[in-house]
């Protein structure tokens, strides 16, 4: 066969490839990002990691003055298994659990807000704190909600996050213990909010018994403000870590000689 014919059949190869990168492109572009609906966090606590002491995807933290102890306990709300926490002298600080801060945490779109939850029954002190990570990869504490009730039967505690600052990549929260007690903590929730933002801190309690009667109680404080319209929703979006530099692609990159 003559390098001619070997040319030409190597340029239609070629073109057959930018083709099909390209259409692929166009395709996955197309597509909107469900951020929020495809967050899998091991949100009921169910998957310890490889000590059978932990949850998977979470980590023990805090600060201060304190002596605490934590416990994997069966006494759930929701599943198999729940995470307890006692702090037994306490100074200063808090302890808590919370999502993983390994790689950007929670995925959040910046200008949303987003409503956190979970369940829980306290002896002590008690709220949910947010984490945030800015752009230059620094995690740091961003806001937390009002004081829980102390309450010895399961409740859910819910707080809707202001707007996402703008240099955030992503959050981690949890429920903080700041005192002496006991926190006992499952079936945590992560959702975006839509474009009318309401900051609400909200407890639910009911009491399971045998019987057949249930008693709930209820305590609401809501702030509502209007988010701005949303007029080019992001269908993609990416947040490099390493310094700004040349950006390339697959063609530039085999064809370096290449204009």
């Amino acid at each position: 066969m003559s390098s001619t014919r070997l040319r030409a059949l190597a340029a239609i190869a070629a073109v057959a490839v930018i083709a099909v990168t390209i259409g692929s492109i166009a395709f996955y572009s197309s597509r909107p990002k469900r951020v929020e609906a495809d967050v899998l966090f091991n949100s009921g606590l169910e998957v310890l990691d490889s000590s059978g002491s932990n949850p998977s995807g979470w980590w023990r933290a805090g600060y201060g003055t304190n002596t605490a102890s934590w416990w994997i306990t069966s006494a759930a709300h929701g599943g198999k298994v729940a995470q307890g926490l006692r702090i037994t002298r306490f100074s200063s600080g808090d302890r808590k659990l919370l999502t993983d801060w390994t790689g950007n945490g929670l995925p959040v779109i910046p200008g949303r807000s987003y409503k956190l939850s979970a369940w829980y029954t306290t002896t002590g002190t008690a709220e949910i704190v947010v984490y945030r990570k800015n752009a230059k990869g620094i995690w740091s504490y961003w806001t937390g909600g009002p004081v829980l009730r102390k309450t010895a039967s399961w409740t859910q505690a819910s707080f809707t996050t202001a707007l996402v600052p703008s240099d955030t990549v992503g959050i981690s929260f949890g429920v903080a213990l700041r005192s002496t007690g006991t926190l006992v903590t499952d079936d945590y929730t992560f959702s975006a909010t839509p474009s009318a933002i309401t900051t609400t801190s909200s407890s639910s309690s009911t009491s399971s018994s045998t019987s057949s009667s249930t008693s709930t109680s209820t305590s609401t404080s809501t702030t509502t403000t209007t988010a701005p319209p949303v007029v080019n929703p992001v269908l993609f979006s990416e947040s490099f870590t390493h310094p700004d530099g040349l950006m390339t692609n697959e063609y530039a990159f085999w064809n370096p000689s290449g204009a």
